[in-house]
Protein backbone atom coordinates (compact mmCIF):
# COMPACT_ATOMS: atom_id res chain seq x y z
CA UNK A 1 0.00 0.00 0.00
CA UNK A 2 0.82 3.67 -0.08
CA UNK A 3 0.13 6.36 2.82
CA UNK A 4 -1.12 9.58 1.37
CA UNK A 5 -0.47 12.40 3.34
CA UNK A 6 -1.51 16.00 2.94
CA UNK A 7 -0.84 19.02 5.02
CA UNK A 8 -2.78 22.64 4.49
CA UNK A 9 -0.50 24.37 7.11
CA UNK A 10 2.49 24.62 5.19
CA UNK A 11 3.83 20.78 7.12
CA UNK A 12 2.95 21.98 10.81
CA UNK A 13 0.36 18.90 10.67
CA UNK A 14 -0.61 16.21 8.14
CA UNK A 15 -3.83 14.24 7.41
CA UNK A 16 -4.13 11.22 5.67
CA UNK A 17 -5.96 10.62 2.34
CA UNK A 18 -8.13 7.95 2.55
CA UNK A 19 -7.71 5.83 -0.96
CA UNK A 20 -8.12 2.82 0.51
CA UNK A 21 -5.19 -0.31 -0.11
CA UNK A 22 -3.69 0.38 -3.66
CA UNK A 23 -0.31 -0.56 -5.09
CA UNK A 24 -0.74 2.20 -7.73
CA UNK A 25 1.50 5.19 -7.87
CA UNK A 26 -0.99 7.71 -8.68
CA UNK A 27 -4.02 8.65 -6.86
CA UNK A 28 -6.18 11.84 -7.14
CA UNK A 29 -6.83 13.69 -3.77
CA UNK A 30 -10.48 14.94 -3.83
CA UNK A 31 -11.82 17.24 -1.27
CA UNK A 32 -9.67 19.95 -1.37
CA UNK A 33 -10.41 23.49 -1.59
CA UNK A 34 -9.45 25.51 -4.79
CA UNK A 35 -7.57 28.12 -4.06
CA UNK A 36 -5.63 27.08 -1.15
CA UNK A 37 -2.07 25.80 -0.65
CA UNK A 38 -1.59 22.44 0.09
CA UNK A 39 1.82 20.38 0.67
CA UNK A 40 1.83 16.20 0.03
CA UNK A 41 4.03 13.48 0.78
CA UNK A 42 3.84 9.36 0.22
CA UNK A 43 5.07 6.44 2.16
CA UNK A 44 5.54 3.07 0.98
CA UNK A 45 4.01 0.18 3.12
CA UNK A 46 4.71 -4.07 3.19
CA UNK A 47 4.24 -6.68 5.61
CA UNK A 48 6.77 -5.63 7.95
CA UNK A 49 5.19 -1.83 8.01
CA UNK A 50 5.98 1.76 6.86
CA UNK A 51 8.46 3.12 5.72
CA UNK A 52 9.50 6.81 6.12
CA UNK A 53 8.28 9.87 3.99
CA UNK A 54 8.94 10.67 0.57
CA UNK A 55 10.00 14.48 0.27
CA UNK A 56 6.70 17.04 -0.24
CA UNK A 57 5.19 18.75 -3.32
CA UNK A 58 3.35 21.34 -2.92
CA UNK A 59 0.23 22.52 -5.11
CA UNK A 60 -2.36 24.45 -5.25
CA UNK A 61 -6.37 22.95 -6.90
CA UNK A 62 -8.35 25.20 -8.86
CA UNK A 63 -10.96 24.94 -11.28
CA UNK A 64 -12.95 27.14 -13.67
CA UNK A 65 -14.78 30.46 -12.15
CA UNK A 66 -18.51 30.42 -11.34
CA UNK A 67 -20.89 32.57 -13.33
CA UNK A 68 -21.18 35.81 -13.24
CA UNK A 69 -24.36 37.45 -11.86
CA UNK A 70 -26.74 40.27 -12.31
CA UNK A 71 -26.15 41.19 -15.56
CA UNK A 72 -28.27 44.29 -16.94
CA UNK A 73 -27.93 46.00 -20.41
CA UNK A 74 -28.72 49.33 -21.51
CA UNK A 75 -29.48 50.14 -25.06
CA UNK A 76 -28.32 52.92 -27.01
CA UNK A 77 -27.53 54.36 -30.85
CA UNK A 78 -25.82 51.11 -32.25
CA UNK A 79 -24.45 50.19 -29.42
CA UNK A 80 -25.72 48.55 -25.82
CA UNK A 81 -23.88 48.88 -22.43
CA UNK A 82 -23.20 45.97 -20.08
CA UNK A 83 -23.11 45.53 -16.27
CA UNK A 84 -22.42 42.43 -13.81
CA UNK A 85 -21.52 41.21 -10.76
CA UNK A 86 -17.96 38.63 -11.35
CA UNK A 87 -18.54 35.52 -9.98
CA UNK A 88 -18.87 34.23 -6.16
CA UNK A 89 -16.15 31.94 -6.87
CA UNK A 90 -12.71 32.33 -8.94
CA UNK A 91 -12.17 29.04 -8.99
CA UNK A 92 -9.24 29.15 -7.01
CA UNK A 93 -7.13 31.44 -9.63
CA UNK A 94 -7.79 35.05 -10.28
CA UNK A 95 -10.11 35.61 -12.92
CA UNK A 96 -8.19 36.76 -15.89
CA UNK A 97 -10.81 38.11 -18.82
CA UNK A 98 -14.68 37.91 -19.24
CA UNK A 99 -16.29 36.68 -22.92
CA UNK A 100 -19.14 38.73 -23.60
CA UNK A 101 -21.36 36.84 -26.26
CA UNK A 102 -24.37 38.30 -28.03
CA UNK A 103 -27.27 36.68 -30.05
CA UNK A 104 -29.43 38.68 -33.03
CA UNK A 105 -31.80 35.73 -33.08
CA UNK A 106 -33.36 34.80 -30.00
CA UNK A 107 -30.25 32.73 -28.84
CA UNK A 108 -30.26 30.41 -31.90
CA UNK A 109 -26.08 31.45 -32.42
CA UNK A 110 -24.00 33.22 -30.50
CA UNK A 111 -21.30 35.74 -31.41
CA UNK A 112 -18.43 36.99 -29.22
CA UNK A 113 -18.12 40.88 -28.94
CA UNK A 114 -14.31 41.59 -29.43
CA UNK A 115 -13.27 43.77 -26.70
CA UNK A 116 -9.93 42.44 -25.83
CA UNK A 117 -8.68 41.07 -22.18
CA UNK A 118 -10.39 42.62 -19.62
CA UNK A 119 -11.13 41.75 -16.07
CA UNK A 120 -13.61 44.86 -16.03
CA UNK A 121 -17.48 44.25 -14.66
CA UNK A 122 -18.77 46.49 -17.77
CA UNK A 123 -17.84 46.69 -21.21
CA UNK A 124 -20.32 48.59 -24.23
CA UNK A 125 -21.30 46.40 -27.21
CA UNK A 126 -21.25 48.56 -30.39
CA UNK A 127 -21.53 47.90 -33.99
CA UNK A 128 -25.00 47.04 -32.95
CA UNK A 129 -28.51 47.77 -35.75
CA UNK A 130 -30.82 50.28 -34.08
CA UNK A 131 -34.35 48.59 -34.43
CA UNK A 132 -33.09 45.35 -33.80
CA UNK A 133 -33.60 43.05 -30.56
CA UNK A 134 -30.65 41.19 -29.57
CA UNK A 135 -29.69 39.00 -26.56
CA UNK A 136 -26.35 39.10 -24.45
CA UNK A 137 -24.69 36.80 -21.67
CA UNK A 138 -20.76 36.62 -19.90
CA UNK A 139 -18.62 33.92 -19.09
CA UNK A 140 -15.36 34.52 -16.69
CA UNK A 141 -12.41 33.28 -17.47
CA UNK A 142 -9.30 31.96 -15.33
CA UNK A 143 -5.86 30.30 -15.78
CA UNK A 144 -7.89 26.95 -15.80
CA UNK A 145 -10.66 27.98 -18.35
CA UNK A 146 -13.92 29.29 -18.83
CA UNK A 147 -16.57 29.05 -16.70
CA UNK A 148 -20.51 29.07 -17.67
CA UNK A 149 -22.18 31.59 -18.98
CA UNK A 150 -24.34 34.30 -16.65
CA UNK A 151 -28.28 34.61 -16.84
CA UNK A 152 -28.84 36.36 -20.17
CA UNK A 153 -30.55 39.62 -20.78
CA UNK A 154 -32.34 40.73 -24.03
CA UNK A 155 -33.14 44.83 -25.48
CA UNK A 156 -34.56 46.53 -28.17
CA UNK A 157 -32.23 49.31 -29.50
CA UNK A 158 -34.70 51.86 -30.52
CA UNK A 159 -34.04 54.18 -33.81
CA UNK A 160 -33.32 57.41 -32.98
CA UNK A 161 -35.65 60.46 -34.45
CA UNK A 162 -34.49 61.99 -37.06
CA UNK A 163 -35.09 65.73 -38.16
CA UNK A 164 -36.14 66.31 -41.81
CA UNK A 165 -35.74 69.42 -43.92
CA UNK A 166 -38.53 70.30 -46.76
CA UNK A 167 -37.73 73.50 -48.83
CA UNK A 168 -40.49 75.61 -49.75
CA UNK A 169 -40.13 76.35 -52.82
CA UNK A 170 -41.80 78.21 -55.92
CA UNK A 171 -45.55 76.97 -55.29
CA UNK A 172 -44.69 73.20 -54.22
CA UNK A 173 -44.25 71.19 -51.01
CA UNK A 174 -42.27 67.99 -50.92
CA UNK A 175 -44.18 64.75 -49.61
CA UNK A 176 -41.93 63.11 -46.68
CA UNK A 177 -41.82 59.18 -45.61
CA UNK A 178 -40.61 59.23 -41.46
CA UNK A 179 -40.91 57.70 -38.75
CA UNK A 180 -42.53 58.18 -35.57
CA UNK A 181 -40.77 60.64 -33.46
CA UNK A 182 -39.24 62.87 -36.03
CA UNK A 183 -39.68 65.86 -36.55
CA UNK A 184 -40.07 68.41 -39.69
CA UNK A 185 -38.86 71.56 -40.65
CA UNK A 186 -40.27 73.39 -43.44
CA UNK A 187 -38.24 76.45 -44.61
CA UNK A 188 -39.68 78.84 -46.53
CA UNK A 189 -37.03 79.53 -49.31
CA UNK A 190 -40.01 81.18 -51.71
CA UNK A 191 -40.43 84.89 -52.07
CA UNK A 192 -44.04 84.80 -50.72
CA UNK A 193 -45.32 84.15 -47.80
CA UNK A 194 -47.11 80.16 -47.34
CA UNK A 195 -48.50 78.19 -44.39
CA UNK A 196 -48.25 74.32 -43.76
CA UNK A 197 -52.10 73.43 -42.11
CA UNK A 198 -53.55 70.23 -41.94
CA UNK A 199 -56.10 69.83 -43.76
CA UNK A 200 -58.23 68.07 -40.80
CA UNK A 201 -57.08 70.50 -38.85
CA UNK A 202 -54.52 68.83 -36.25
CA UNK A 203 -51.94 71.71 -36.81
CA UNK A 204 -51.81 74.99 -38.44
CA UNK A 205 -48.50 76.74 -38.84
CA UNK A 206 -49.75 80.15 -39.53
CA UNK A 207 -48.12 82.37 -42.17
CA UNK A 208 -44.59 81.11 -42.94
CA UNK A 209 -42.72 84.46 -44.00
CA UNK A 210 -39.69 84.33 -46.80
CA UNK A 211 -36.77 83.54 -44.59
CA UNK A 212 -38.69 81.46 -41.76
CA UNK A 213 -39.52 78.34 -40.71
CA UNK A 214 -41.99 76.08 -38.81
CA UNK A 215 -41.18 73.19 -37.12
CA UNK A 216 -43.52 70.14 -36.05
CA UNK A 217 -42.87 66.59 -34.76
CA UNK A 218 -44.92 63.68 -35.33
CA UNK A 219 -45.45 60.77 -32.87
CA UNK A 220 -48.17 58.93 -34.46
CA UNK A 221 -47.85 56.54 -37.78
CA UNK A 222 -50.16 57.12 -40.50
CA UNK A 223 -50.93 59.82 -43.33
CA UNK A 224 -51.06 63.29 -42.78
CA UNK A 225 -51.95 65.94 -45.48
CA UNK A 226 -51.64 69.11 -45.62
CA UNK A 227 -51.51 72.29 -48.10
CA UNK A 228 -50.91 76.00 -48.17
CA UNK A 229 -53.78 78.35 -47.09
CA UNK A 230 -53.08 81.14 -49.21
CA UNK A 231 -52.34 78.76 -51.96
CA UNK A 232 -54.24 75.69 -52.33
CA UNK A 233 -52.79 73.85 -55.15
CA UNK A 234 -49.92 73.34 -52.72
CA UNK A 235 -50.38 70.41 -51.20
CA UNK A 236 -48.42 67.53 -50.01
CA UNK A 237 -48.53 64.26 -47.86
CA UNK A 238 -46.42 63.04 -44.90
CA UNK A 239 -46.02 59.35 -44.01
CA UNK A 240 -45.32 58.48 -40.39
CA UNK A 241 -43.94 54.80 -39.93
Amino acid sequence: DYVIEYSSNGGSSWSTFNDGTSTSTSVTVTGLSNGSTYSFRVKATNAVGTGSVSSTVTQTPRTVPGTPTGLNATGGNGQVGLSWTAPSSNGGSSITDYVIEYSSNGGSSWSTFNDGTSTSTSVTVTGLNNGSTYSFRVKATNAVGTGGHSGTVTTTLSVPSQTHTSNIQAFSFGNLTISAGDTIIWKNLHSMPHTVTSTTGIWNSGTISPGSSFTRTFNTPGTYNFSCSFHSSMQGTITVQ
